[in-house]
């Protein structure tokens, strides 16, 4: 069994194999093909229109369809990893949508058995598999063109940033579920609109953390700094590309290894102050450089948690004072710079109302707490999860504990 994957993934690669054989025929009676998207040496993209068969009804708008080579076992079995790894994850806006309609086809009489497959890819004395009557197919959400593609360039400052933020969502989304993307590049991020990225592309580099590894010695340690080289190169490409619009230049994330480790904070810095401002482009610059020069001692490389903190930090402190305004506004008392911090918000904690409801009907006196913990500012959180006339009956009862 292969020590990157967890008997929870190899699970769902046998329900998969065994449950999910089809014919040939039984492709073109789901979907109509409209056009080919793009052909490349791992496989064929379509863009497809349900057919509104009892399979795919829940499927009202159009598809993008991705076929995979399959040569060998190990290409079906790095396509199967996508799958199942993906479906076993919360739905997240800037990771791209699998849908429930997938399945492994053949395309002749002679089909490998399920348990041939799985005794293959368990164990190398196995008797070899020939895979090459079988066809693979993804069926996922229709995205827009990838940052790679001209068309896909903004020379909007905000979009920059947004994309910056959704970005940095999506792949702490995935870490978080012990996921890891491996391959992240210009043209692995899609556009689900002008300001949110998506990430695609997972076959055969994505890896799961096994439930027992140990912090620096296993491999999700590299995996995650893999990850985040990516990361820190595709945030560069987003502001190298927006400074040479309407002009591009595909060979990017290279010049960032190219530079040595003196010079490459102020090619970095230079090409951000223009996108992001002066002050946020200082701090993504230092994340970029942690990322790139620490490509050979990984272990110092930071998480995509820590790193979130510092790319949120700015946006944050901004919402957290408009908010506190308002609540001041509404309480009849002074903004203090205080306020931002935890101390005061244990005060704010204390004033709660035992009655005063959130929106999801919780007691805010007992879910304030849950925003305490690694939050340099919670009362963003707080402003954010509760309803406007909560928020007014909150600031009146802070102001008459005064």
């Amino acid at each position: 069994m292969d020590s990157k994957m967890d008997e929870k993934v190899w699970v769902n690669i046998e329900e998969f194999l065994r449950n999910n054989s089809k014919r040939n025929d039984h492709f073109g009676n789901e979907y109509h093909v409209e056009e080919t998207l793009g052909e490349g040496a791992l496989g064929v993209v379509y863009r497809a229109i349900p057919r509104g068969s009892e399979h795919t009804q829940e499927l009202k708008e159009e598809v993008a369809i991705k076929e995979i080579k399959v040569e060998s076992l190990g290409d079906l079995a790095a396509a199967v990893k996508e799958v199942v790894m993906l479906k076993d994850v919360d739905k997240h806006p800037n990771v791209v949508k699998i849908y429930d309609d997938l399945s492994w086809y053949t395309t002749d009489d002679v089909s490998p058995h399920p348990d041939d497959m799985l005794n293959a890819l368990k164990s190398d004395k196995a008797e070899p598999v020939d895979c090459r009557g079988i066809k693979f197919y993804i069926v996922m959400e229709l995205l827009n063109g990838n940052l790679q593609e001209k068309e896909a360039m903004t020379a909007d400052k905000d979009l920059v940033w947004k994309r910056v933020l959704s970005l940095t969502d999506g792949l702490e989304h995935l870490h978080k579920n012990k996921i890891f993307h491996g391959d992240l590049k210009l043209n692995n991020i899609c556009l689900r609109d002008e300001d949110s990225l998506v990430l695609i592309n997972f076959r055969g580099s994505m890896q799961v953390i096994p439930q027992n590894a140990s912090n620096s010695s296993s491999p999700s340690t590299i995996d995650k700094s893999g990850d985040m080289i990516g990361y820190a190169g595709i945030i560069f490409g987003i502001c190298y590309l927006y400074n040479q619009y309407p002009e591009y230049d595909f060979d990017i994330v290279p010049l960032l290894h190219e530079w040595g480790k003196e010079e490459l904070r102020g090619k970095v810095l230079e090409q951000l102050v223009a996108p992001l401002g002066a002050d946020d482009a200082e701090r993504v610059t230092e994340v970029i450089v942690q990322c790139v020069n620490n490509r050979d001692s990984r272990h110092l490389i930071p998480s995509i948690s820590a790193v979130s903190q510092v790319i949120y930090k700015a946006e944050s402190y901004v919402k957290t004072c408009e908010g506190l305004n308002k609540f001041c506004e509404l309480a009849g008392i002074e903004f203090e710079q205080r306020m931002l911090y935890r101390a005061w918000y244990e005060e704010l904690i204390a004033a709660v109302p035992k009655d005063l409801q959130s929106s999801d009907g919780k007691l805010i006196r007992d879910k304030l707490p849950e925003f305490t913990d690694d939050d340099d500012f919670p009362f963003l959180k707080v402003y954010n999860s509760i309803r406007v006339d909560d928020i007014d009956r909150l600031a009146k009862a802070y102001s008459k504990r005064l």
